[in-house]
């Protein structure tokens, strides 16, 4: 297994510097992850329910219709799309340790572009 991440054209697509200048399409939990007063909290596994919640409630009258309307579905399916964003990206950045280098920007945009990919389904 490659101990350093090699840059795909993902990468080249949407680069580091963009997602830094571009935080909305960065997850909540990563933009809360960046304060180091909040570190040692998000990693406890004791807490992830209570975090995640309070993502949720944060993030949810915002994101919501934006999905509704990207998606065109209803309040309750767009509630369980918001639902599972929000519970993977926090898994995966809590996997990456909420640290932002080559191998979480290239996740976070692969995650992006599939993302991308489901909304224009319900689009067609």
């Amino acid at each position: 297994m490659p101990t350093q991440h090699e840059p795909s054209e993902l990468d080249t697509q949407l680069g580091f510097d963009y997602l830094k200048e571009n935080e909305s399409l960065i997850p909540a939990c990563q933009r809360i992850g960046d304060s180091d007063k909040y570190q040692e909290l998000l990693m406890d596994p004791d807490l992830s329910d209570y975090i995640v919640g309070h993502i949720m409630a944060h993030e949810r009258e915002r994101v919501i219709p934006a999905l509704q309307q990207k998606t065109g579905l209803s309040r309750e399916d767009t509630e369980t799309l918001f639902l599972y964003m929000i519970h993977g990206s926090f898994a995966v950045n809590r996997a990456h340790k909420f640290v932002k280098d080559p191998k979480w920007s290239h996740d976070v945009q692969l995650l992006n572009r599939f993302t991308n990919a489901g909304y224009k389904t319900f689009k067609d």
